[in-house]
């Protein structure tokens, strides 16, 4: 924990300041904070280790909530004291900002805080040397207590992969329970077809839970309806919101999450409501008066019912507004630089891709709208693991990049380890690997000379190359010189590849 003095510091003149006292803290505040992260880095599991691990996925899942039971109870919380959460939990397809108060990343001194309260007691109650949590159920483990010891109202826990055997599944009495639009994902962990990946997601159902689901395609809410059935919780599904209803966030699959929203938020307000027996006493208003029309539970209920599509003119001007001034850092995000206009959308099934590639051709068009010169358009990509990139990259093929820059997720080549963007799961061979079957699937899915499609080491190198196409005033590759408009850049696939791309522009002075 930073231990903050407040003492004036005495010049010899006489004189007093606190400038020194602030930049001695600062500092040690940074340090800290770097020393915390070189210790959550030693966590991540490595390549070779992650590999093992996926092989033997199914023989290890079903120890995942035991495990996070166990280091739960390390530090002094038990699975029935996450209740206090009144949890919201959502399936669906930098360290400290995986941890939001109020839509707020914890400072570093408070991440720096938690996370030594959690990891010394962690490793000071081992069962054995070297029993301590993988990366994922430590940021887990770590989320649940600083939500306990924030008091929050609510926690909106999504969940890492699946839903059944997911770290987060050890919530037992979520509030409200939702399902965004499920797609072909994490197949060597959650199956190959869309019924044994509904089946997963939709392990996170709990008994009494009010459940929705956003539209599914047939097959899917088949397994979800087997599943609400099983467990004892029905699922209303959601259609999307209508087109005039403004949204903060740019595309047609965020209308279906908005809808989904709409639908948990006034749930969880409801069942608020009906805990404290007093709206007066309650900071987030009354529920939302949502229509009930024909097409709502009807009795005996189903275990799978149609909501009624929601119109403007059902919903408040507070909601409006929510929904309005919803942003999500790297979704549909459009970030305007010195050299270029970054267009950040992580996007790593086939359907997100050909939704992202909609999305930026008529963002871009928009944002051109009053040029007078024709603009340039790139793309910068990764997609991880060993999948297969030509379905992601075949709606993207589309749009006519002029240079297309393919890269591994990780920043820098040379990786600091207190760094907060290092990443130590990726194989070199394998994601050397993977950049050429990038680069391949792209030259058979276009006409593009081999010359306009580059290969980088890392996130840093790729924007360095970009660089080199903007500024340069002669001709780079296939390129010719961009004039006065700046280059309209897409950056997606791997989420991690849009962090780390949006880490090194926000910490660029230049932009």
């Amino acid at each position: 924990m930073v231990q903050e003095s407040h003492a004036p510091v005495v010049r010899r003149n006489g004189t007093v300041s606190t400038s020194e006292v602030q930049t001695s803290t600062t500092f040690e505040c940074d340090f800290q904070y770097k020393e915390a992260v070189k210790k959550l880095n030693g966590l991540q599991s490595n390549a070779d280790v992650l590999r093992k691990r996926r092989e033997n996925w199914h023989n290890l899942e079903s120890e995942n909530v035991p495990a996070v039971v166990k280091f739960l109870g390390r530090i002094g919380r038990q699975q029935n004291d996450l209740q206090r959460l009144h949890a919201v939990h959502v399936a669906g397809t930098k360290v400290r900002e995986r941890i939001r108060i109020n839509g707020v990343p914890l400072d570093k001194a408070k991440f720096t805080k938690y996370f030594n309260e959690v990891y010394g007691a962690l490793e000071s109650k081992q069962d054995f040397a070297g029993d301590m949590p993988p990366y994922f159920k430590f940021l887990t483990v770590l989320g649940f207590h600083v939500f306990l010891a924030e008091s929050v109202d609510v926690a909106i826990v999504e969940v890492g992969i699946g839903g059944q055997y997911d770290c987060t599944n050890v919530i037992q009495h979520p509030w409200a329970v939702g399902i965004t639009t499920l797609d072909i994902e994490h197949v060597h962990l959650l199956g190959s077809t869309i019924e044994e990946i509904a089946w997963q997601k939709a392990g996170i159902l709990k008994p009494g839970a009010k459940a929705y689901t956003a539209s599914q395609c047939s097959a899917a809410l088949a397994v979800i309806e087997n599943r609400a059935k099983e467990r004892e919780c029905r699922v209303g599904v959601v259609p999307p919101l209508p087109v005039d209803v403004e949204l903060g966030i740019r595309g047609q699959v965020q209308r279906e999450n908005a809808a989904l929203a709409v639908r948990l938020a006034n749930a969880w307000v409801q069942k608020f409501e009906r805990e404290t027996s007093s709206s007066s006493s309650s900071s987030c208003g009354p529920p939302i008066p949502l229509p009930t029309g024909p097409h709502s539970p009807t009795s005996p209920p189903s275990w799978l019912y149609f909501e009624h599509p929601l119109a403007l003119q059902d919903l408040s001007a507070n909601v409006l507004r929510g929904l309005g001034l919803c942003r999500w850092p790297g979704r549909a995000q459009i970030l305007r630089t010195r050299d270029a206009v970054f267009f950040l959308d992580g996007a790593h099934t086939q359907n997100s891709c050909a939704m992202c590639s909609k999305w930026f051709q008529s963002s871009s068009e928009e944002e051109n709208t009053a040029k007078a010169s024709p603009v340039k358009r790139v793309l910068i990509f990764s997609c991880t693991g060993e999948r297969d990139p030509r379905p992601l990259l075949a709606p993207l093929a589309l749009v006519g990049f002029e240079v297309v820059i393919f890269c591994p997720t990780v920043v820098k080549r040379a990786m600091d380890v207190a760094s907060d963007q290092t990443n130590f799961t990726q194989d070199e061979i394998m994601a050397g690997r993977q950049l050429r079957r990038e680069r391949e699937s792209w030259l058979d899915l276009t006409s593009c000379e081999e010359k306009s499609v580059h290969v980088c080491a890392s996130i840093s190198e790729a924007l360095d190359r970009l660089q080199d196409v903007v500024r340069s005033g002669q001709p780079v590759s296939a390129v010719e010189s961009l004039g006065s408009t700046p280059p309209h850049v897409l950056v997606t696939g791997s989420l991690h590849l849009v962090g780390g791309v949006l880490g090194l522009i926000q910490d660029d002075p230049a932009v």
